[in-house]
């Protein structure tokens, strides 16, 4: 009868270990799907942020090439390099957004970025430290209240 316990005990030894290996790796799925998810997620909503600022920069683009010549046409006619002036930060706007949109500015944007992640850390602390789940718990019966 002792040895029947004990071949009992094993073999449940056994079920329960092969359980959590197959929960491990059931939850590693789980997780590695979440984390590929969100990083879908993520390359959408920063592909439709550039093309939002494509769009932004073709709207502006036109703006400052009806707005130069305008500028032109009025230096033309009256002769006064005033009128030329707002050419000057037009341009600088310009130029920042096509560097923006179709250059290096966003690789030179996520290289200062990881930068700050690497040396400047606590320049990233949340205030009051991350969320907790006691935290979150203890906020949401508070609004119940």
């Amino acid at each position: 009868m002792g040895s029947l316990t004990s071949k009992m005990d094993s073999s449940m030894n056994k079920m329960m270990a092969n359980q959590k290996v197959m929960m491990e790796e059931t939850q590693t799925a789980m997780l590695e799907r979440q984390i590929q998810m969100q990083m879908e997620m993520r390359n959408r909503m920063v592909a439709a942020q550039v093309a939002m600022g494509r769009e932004q920069l073709y709207w502006y683009g036109s703006f400052y090439t009806i707005a130069s010549l305008g500028m032109m046409r009025g230096y033309m006619l009256t002769k006064k390099p005033g009128i030329l002036a707002p050419l000057l930060p037009l341009t600088f706007v310009l130029g920042y957004l096509i560097d923006l949109n179709f250059y290096t500015k966003r690789t030179r944007v996520i290289a200062m970025a990881d930068k700050i992640m690497t040396n400047e850390p606590a320049l990233l602390c949340l205030p009051q430290g991350p969320p907790s789940v006691k935290a979150i718990d203890k906020k949401i019966q508070d609004q119940k209240k």
